[in-house]
């Protein structure tokens, strides 16, 4: 009877129970012919040499350091940027990132992004992003507030009928000064610490 063996990625085929055919050669066809056992395949050990692996590693870190620099420095870009004009008279405020959080409940999100956060105020309505992109009329907010922290200052949106905010971080107070003024222009009710941040902005 032919029985075939595979034992750490070897494949061994004999025709007696107790002889081993040459691990890198097997007789498969039994009529004689030899056919070449792939060693390499699946199962197969593979010895990497050491530095080899710590190549990988080196090349691994360096990607992840290049991927962080130039997130931050765009994050950076977006910090400096003025607000943004748009046909029409909309008017985009630049957010290095956005969440959506819980009304009543600062500093905690359920979801975030600093990719593509968006929040840009038109003449009825605005637009903001976190993950999706929504569009709602100024009537749906119920509180504009600010908190801020180093490196951080967050418009945050609450709704009616809603337990979920919208957080925007401008990382820029001028950029939010702004942005709480044409709120309060739309009729947009802000919070006292919002009310305080616009006017001590006024009077500088």
């Amino acid at each position: 009877m032919r029985r075939v063996r595979r034992s750490l990625g070897t494949i061994y085929c004999t025709n007696n129970p107790g002889r081993l055919t040459n691990p890198a050669v097997a007789d498969l066809s039994g009529g004689g012919s030899q056919v070449q056992v792939n060693v390499q395949g699946a199962g197969a050990i593979i010895e990497i040499p050491p530095f080899v692996i710590a190549l990988l590693i080196l090349l691994f870190i360096v990607q992840f350091a290049v991927l962080g620099f130039f997130l931050i420095r765009g994050k950076m870009r977006r910090a400096r940027s003025p607000v943004i004009l748009r046909p029409g008279g909309s008017v985009e405020i630049p957010l290095v990132a956005a969440f959506g959080g819980w009304k009543g409940v600062p500093w905690i999100s359920m979801t975030d992004s600093n990719l593509a956060p968006l929040l840009v105020l038109h003449q009825t309505d605005f637009e903001y992003r976190v993950i999706r992109l929504k569009r709602r009329p100024y009537t749906d907010i119920s509180n504009v507030d600010l908190r801020t922290t180093i490196g951080t200052v967050n418009i945050v949106l609450e709704f009616h009928n809603s337990m979920r905010n919208f957080a925007g971080n401008t990382a820029n107070k001028e950029n939010a000064r702004k942005a709480l003024d044409i709120l309060a222009s739309k009729g947009c009710p802000l919070s006292a610490r919002a009310r305080a941040f616009v006017s001590g902005a006024h009077q500088i």
